[in-house]
Formats: structure tokens, C-alpha cells, sequence
């Protein structure tokens, strides 16, 4: 029995050696820090809460503002993701706003940021009361039509459940309804080589631009742009 038990905790032990030393022998690209600046024509900045966020504002191509629309992307997507979406909006009248979520596109990668979607709402909603504060007129009185995608529409729900009374619709695009508490992976993640266990997933098998090209595939019906797959790849 001690023999048996000596030999469990000495193979538990390897285990555990190999697993916290193996992410750090295979080689990922190091990502780097952003300095794009205005990325996009239609770029804007806010800071909220010491969090810089990035989006994208869109006015309506007639003089009257019939409504206005933001957009929240999905996990892995940023404010391009609505590429498509945008056009048939200001056409018909919209002022049109895609955020990029705090980790994601251009906006804020720093440590440490509260990542849930009752935060994410809190930030959003920021962003745009700054926005509506430059608005002239009855453009401030219209409410929002919060648009969501996949993980994107977990943070539609919060903050519709926030502001009510500035909600027009909530609209979710396959949305993806959790409040993505980042308490329930904190301690797990606390431990360096987990981390690099996620970032040696990413860069190997997730963030390729093949795997990217065949996802866009299979979303539009159709092989994608040279520009669409650097449009979801460069952020």
C-alpha cells in the first residue's frame, strides 16, 4: 500500500512538473502592445474608470435622426465585426456606435480589468452618455436599440436591466446570456503557467489566420477578403 502510494504522488508530482514547465518550451508569438491610433476613420476614443475604449460612431446619411444603434460584438470580434451591418442602418436614418469591449479590438489590454458583464455595461453606458453630452436637440431624447452578439448579448442584457429607461429594443444575435463572473477562474488563473496553457491555445490553434479564413467562410457563405481576414486578424 505505501508502495502504491508512493508511486501515485511520485507520477502526480511528474504530472504536475510537466504541466507547469511544457507551456513555456513551446514558442508563441509574443503579442505586442497597441499604438495604432485612429485605426478607422470613424475612430473615437473615451476613458472611463482609467480604461481607454475604442469606437466607432456612424451618422445617418439623411438630416433626420430616426434612431440610434450600438453595437456589441462576440468573443474574439471587435467593432469590424458589424462591417456589414452598418450601411443598411445609416441608410435608413441611424446614428450607429460599435464598441470594442474592453480586451478586445483597440480598445484597453491592461491586467486587471473587471471583465464581467455588469462592469461591461457600466463602461458602455459611460461611453454613450459622453456621446449623447455632444448631441444637439431631440437627438438626445431618442433611446438606444442595444445590439448584441454571442458573448455581446450577455452584455446587452446588463445593460438593458441598467438603463430601462434609455432602451429602446434589445436585440441578440445568437447572444450568449452569463453574467461571465471572472471570480468563478480568478484562483485557477492565479497560477502563471495556466495562463501560458491559454495563451500557447490561442496562439497555436485559435488566433491562425487558416482556422480565422475558414470561420469567416462558413459565417458569410463565401471565401472572405484578403482585407475581412486582416480586419478580425490586426486587432
Amino acid at each position: 500500500m505505501k508502495r502504491f502510494l508512493k508511486r501515485t504522488i511520485g507520477i502526480l508530482i511528474i504530472i504536475f512538473l510537466i504541466v507547469s514547465i511544457v507551456p513555456y518550451a513551446l514558442p508563441i508569438s509574443n503579442p505586442v502592445q497597441f499604438t495604432v491610433k485612429n485605426p478607422f476613420n470613424e475612430s473615437n476614443y473615451d476613458i472611463v474608470d482609467n480604461t481607454t475604449i475604442h469606437y466607432r460612431q456612424w451618422l445617418p446619411k439623411s438630416s433626420e435622426l430616426k434612431g440610434k444603434a450600438v453595437m456589441i460584438h462576440g468573443m474574439g470580434g471587435s467593432s469590424y465585426s458589424w462591417l456589414l451591418t452598418v450601411q443598411p442602418l445609416i441608410e435608413k436614418g441611424y446614428m450607429v456606435v460599435a464598441i470594442d469591449l474592453p480586451g478586445f479590438g483597440y480598445s484597453d489590454r491592461r491586467e486587471g480589468i473587471d471583465h464581467s458583464q455588469s462592469n461591461r455595461s457600466k463602461i458602455i453606458w459611460k461611453v454613450i452618455d459622453n456621446l449623447e453630452s455632444r448631441l444637439q436637440g431631440g437627438s438626445k431624447l431618442l433611446k438606444w436599440d442595444l445590439i448584441g452578439h454571442s458573448m455581446g448579448g450577455g452584455t446587452v442584457a446588463a445593460m438593458t436591466l441598467d438603463r430601462p429607461e434609455k432602451t429602446k429594443t434589445a436585440i441578440m444575435v445568437a447572444g450568449a446570456l452569463s453574467e461571465n463572473n471572472p471570480s468563478q477562474f480568478s484562483v485557477l488563473l492565479k497560477y502563471p503557467p495556466v495562463r501560458r496553457w491559454i495563451k500557447v491555445v490561442l496562439y497555436m490553434v485559435a488566433i491562425q489566420p487558416k482556422r480565422i479564413e475558414s470561420f469567416l467562410e462558413s459565417a458569410y457563405g463565401r471565401m472572405p477578403t484578403a482585407s475581412e481576414l486582416e480586419g478580425y486578424l490586426n486587432p
